[in-house]
């Protein structure tokens, strides 16, 4: 059995982090002077348990589109296309009690990519594309939901067959 072994792992060592304090939120600060990379991660304390049951996979929907949505200033190819030339990863995740925003750039182009991250949470567009081509699982969520099982069947039953419901011809 492979726990019938000793061992020994070394711990590994982490510089202690900086911490304090911004607009009254708590910040904790680890620099890593090898980097140069600047790597942030928001932790927002609501979830999709915040969410009612009668909107069963918005979180998901929020998550996929906020970035991929484009804001009020950048369609979601230009966004992008900005994005991608000036090596910002920007992504959004909602858990299930919190949600985590991340922002990854180079440190010299760091007020660029926060400047970015706050046009995407301030100013987002939600393309109406962008929100239809994520949300076509969302309507599946709401239709179970709400107990409506023949909406649910008429709605799948045309998804990717030619001729609509049950691949019959119109």
């Amino acid at each position: 059995h492979p726990l019938s072994f000793g061992r020994s792992p070394k711990k590994i060592a982490y510089p202690a982090a900086e911490t304090g304090t911004s607009a009254g939120a708590k910040v904790f600060y680890l620099p890593d002077r090898d980097l140069p990379l600047v790597d942030l991660t928001l932790l927002v304390k609501a979830g999709s348990v915040d969410v009612g049951d009668l909107k069963t996979g918005l979180t998901r929907l929020l998550a996929s589109s906020l970035v991929r949505g484009g804001t009020e200033k950048h369609s979601p190819e230009e966004l992008a296309r900005l994005l991608d030339e000036n090596a910002v990863r920007l992504s959004v995740s909602v858990n299930e009690e919190d949600s985590e925003i991340h922002l990854s750039v180079m440190k010299e182009d760091w007020e660029k990519g926060l400047a970015m991250l706050e046009e995407v949470l301030a100013r987002p567009r939600f393309d109406p594309q962008v929100v239809e081509g994520r949300g076509q699982g969302v309507g599946t969520a709401l239709h179970l939901a709400e107990g409506d099982h023949l909406a649910l069947v008429e709605e799948q039953s045309h998804l990717g067959v030619p001729g609509g419901p049950v691949g019959q011809s119109r």
